[in-house]
């Protein structure tokens, strides 16, 4: 291997370093690699099979994972390369993609399959090119097909402009995977109604009427929190009773809060990110569950994941979507800064639970490593 890493004998598997799953035979004399179970997952089944391996329960994890500066002493040994001159010829040729062959020899196998003929081989790849250049030319006049040219991206959520007064029922993004139907309960039920209100810019001057209610008397604050979805829904009927103009059907609408019926997703794309539930990603090789809400104070900001995606119904057809989070307890472990920059936090411990819902909007992506 270019590495010098030898592939045969004891240490083969570069996996394993220097905690190695290989045997010697003793009359063959060969080295066999045969405790690879220990790679699978803890309560696997093969791992309690004896006569099918080698007469052993494997209740070893996997091998420890080698550091840098072990594959670098490791490095250092080797002398038929001088690690450190690719970065001075980085550092004077740019990024290594704007100097490899590789885009060009891609490109050379492209112009090989126009080729027919092999008695003209230049003249098959020269009438190819033009047809292709021909054909993406002619393609650019028809607008409402889709194509490589116009087709929209990944993660390109495919949103448009909603037509609802309301901040929380524009809805945007669209949701990926399969659709399932989900009962609310009354816990549920209460968080929803509470966040949903409190993060409606249009129902911030009842909130601020019913505080001021409120004001200097004993626990205000939380009277408020209890107290304000129900006093809101008796402030919006009693508006609607007497006519007037202010109430809209929107308006009614959040004033009844949720139905109990709703329907959950496994993933969502909003903003150029692609989310997934923590549960369906466990599957995955990548993690798109982590989100960061920005809290507008300094170096306050709050981490979590996704474990579910709900899309709530409200009466005359209203819908808000929501994510439903496991939050990181960054209050009382606090969450710092390495040396390379990222935001460590500890993802041992969780908080508000009282608080799980978010809407998807003021969200950012975020990688748990």
């Amino acid at each position: 291997m270019l590495s010098g890493w030898s592939t045969k004998g004891k240490y083969a598997c570069p996996c394993c370093g220097p905690d190695p799953c290989s045997k010697r035979l003793k009359n063959g004399g060969k080295w066999c690699y045969i405790y690879h179970r220990r790679f699978l997952p803890p309560g696997h089944n093969w791992r309690n099979l004896k006569e099918a391996f080698n007469g052993k329960k494997e209740k070893r994890g996997v091998p420890r994972q080698m550091t840098g500066d072990e594959i670098a002493q490791q490095l250092a040994q080797f002398e038929q390369v001088e690690f450190g001159a690719n970065a001075k010829q980085a550092k004077l040729g740019g990024p290594a993609q704007y100097r490899w062959m590789y885009p060009i020899e891609r490109y050379l196998r492209t112009l090989k399959a126009y080729v027919r003929n092999k008695a003209c081989s230049a003249g098959c790849m020269a009438e190819g090119q033009l047809m292709d250049e021909s054909l993406i030319l002619i393609s650019r006049h028809f607008e409402s097909v889709e194509m490589r040219f116009n087709q929209l991206d990944r993660n390109e959520d495919g949103s448009q402009e909603s037509t609802e007064e309301l901040s929380v029922f524009k809805q945007s993004g669209r949701p990926i995977g399969s659709r399932n139907g989900r009962y609310i309960n009354e816990a549920e039920l209460t968080q929803i109604q509470l966040y949903v209100l409190q993060n409606c810019d249009e129902v911030r001057q009842y909130e601020e009427e019913h505080e001021a209610t409120l004001a200097g008397e004993r626990n205000a604050a939380k009277r408020h929190t209890k107290e304000f979805p129900k006093w809101f829904r008796r402030k919006i009927y009693e508006l609607k009773k007497n006519n007037n103009c202010q109430v809209s059907k929107e308006l009614l609408s959040l004033a009844g809060g949720p139905c109990r019926e709703a329907v959950s997703f496994n993933g969502y794309i909003i903003n150029g990110y692609r989310f997934h539930t923590f549960k369906w990603e466990r599957r995955r090789n990548t993690q798109n569950s982590g989100v960061c809400v920005d809290s507008g104070a300094e170096d306050a900001d709050f981490y979590g994941r996704v474990t579910e995606i709900i899309e709530v119904q409200y009466a005359y057809g209203y819908r808000v979507l929501l994510f439903k989070c496991e939050w990181r307890d960054i209050i009382r472990l606090g969450c710092r800064q390495d040396q390379y920059g990222f935001t460590c936090v500890n993802v041992n411990r969780s908080s508000w639970e009282d608080e799980p819902f978010m809407t998807p909007s003021t969200t950012g992506f975020l990688f748990e490593g």
